[in-house]
Protein backbone atom coordinates (compact mmCIF):
# COMPACT_ATOMS: atom_id res chain seq x y z
CA UNK A 1 0.00 0.00 0.00
CA UNK A 2 1.60 3.47 -0.79
CA UNK A 3 2.53 5.72 2.43
CA UNK A 4 0.15 8.34 2.78
CA UNK A 5 2.01 11.65 3.65
CA UNK A 6 -0.71 13.28 5.68
CA UNK A 7 0.19 15.78 8.80
CA UNK A 8 -3.92 15.91 9.58
CA UNK A 9 -4.78 14.96 12.97
CA UNK A 10 -7.51 12.57 12.51
CA UNK A 11 -8.07 12.25 16.39
CA UNK A 12 -11.75 12.08 17.47
CA UNK A 13 -12.83 11.42 13.40
CA UNK A 14 -15.52 8.48 13.27
CA UNK A 15 -15.22 5.77 10.56
CA UNK A 16 -17.67 3.05 9.75
CA UNK A 17 -15.85 0.13 8.61
CA UNK A 18 -17.75 -2.76 6.90
CA UNK A 19 -17.43 -6.60 6.35
CA UNK A 20 -19.73 -7.24 3.39
CA UNK A 21 -21.67 -10.51 3.73
CA UNK A 22 -19.98 -13.48 2.42
CA UNK A 23 -21.38 -16.83 0.86
CA UNK A 24 -20.10 -19.74 1.78
CA UNK A 25 -21.16 -23.23 -0.24
CA UNK A 26 -19.56 -26.11 2.01
CA UNK A 27 -21.98 -28.41 0.37
CA UNK A 28 -22.55 -28.43 -3.41
CA UNK A 29 -25.81 -26.52 -4.08
CA UNK A 30 -26.40 -25.54 -0.71
CA UNK A 31 -25.00 -22.19 0.76
CA UNK A 32 -24.95 -20.09 3.54
CA UNK A 33 -24.17 -16.29 4.37
CA UNK A 34 -21.92 -14.70 6.56
CA UNK A 35 -22.56 -10.98 7.49
CA UNK A 36 -22.25 -8.19 6.55
CA UNK A 37 -20.94 -6.58 9.70
CA UNK A 38 -20.64 -3.03 10.31
CA UNK A 39 -18.29 -1.32 13.48
CA UNK A 40 -17.80 2.25 13.78
CA UNK A 41 -14.33 2.80 15.02
CA UNK A 42 -12.68 6.56 16.28
CA UNK A 43 -9.45 7.16 15.08
CA UNK A 44 -7.02 7.49 18.11
CA UNK A 45 -4.67 10.09 18.82
CA UNK A 46 -1.36 9.37 16.87
CA UNK A 47 -3.63 7.00 14.09
CA UNK A 48 -3.90 7.46 10.61
CA UNK A 49 -7.35 6.43 9.55
CA UNK A 50 -5.56 3.21 8.13
CA UNK A 51 -4.56 2.24 11.29
CA UNK A 52 -8.35 2.58 12.71
CA UNK A 53 -9.70 0.88 9.95
CA UNK A 54 -7.05 -2.23 10.44
CA UNK A 55 -8.06 -2.10 14.12
CA UNK A 56 -12.09 -2.06 12.77
CA UNK A 57 -11.44 -5.22 10.05
CA UNK A 58 -9.91 -7.49 12.95
CA UNK A 59 -12.89 -7.34 15.21
CA UNK A 60 -14.79 -7.61 12.12
CA UNK A 61 -12.92 -10.81 11.26
CA UNK A 62 -13.17 -12.06 14.22
CA UNK A 63 -17.29 -11.82 14.57
CA UNK A 64 -17.05 -13.28 10.99
CA UNK A 65 -15.01 -16.16 12.03
CA UNK A 66 -16.92 -16.54 15.40
CA UNK A 67 -20.64 -16.74 13.70
CA UNK A 68 -19.29 -18.85 10.97
CA UNK A 69 -18.38 -21.49 13.45
CA UNK A 70 -21.37 -21.22 14.96
CA UNK A 71 -23.59 -21.59 12.17
CA UNK A 72 -21.73 -24.28 10.26
CA UNK A 73 -23.13 -27.08 12.54
CA UNK A 74 -26.53 -26.21 12.35
CA UNK A 75 -26.69 -25.67 8.25
CA UNK A 76 -25.08 -28.81 8.04
CA UNK A 77 -27.64 -31.22 10.39
CA UNK A 78 -30.50 -29.37 8.19
CA UNK A 79 -28.94 -30.39 4.88
CA UNK A 80 -28.34 -33.86 6.34
CA UNK A 81 -32.51 -33.81 7.82
CA UNK A 82 -33.19 -32.46 4.27
CA UNK A 83 -31.50 -35.17 2.52
CA UNK A 84 -32.61 -37.74 4.75
CA UNK A 85 -36.31 -36.50 4.56
CA UNK A 86 -36.25 -36.51 0.18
Amino acid sequence: MPEVEDKVDYAGTKLLVSWGDETITPIRYQSMKVGPFDMMVVVQYGETPYDAYRRGIRHLNVIAQTEYASKLPAFLKRCADDAANQ
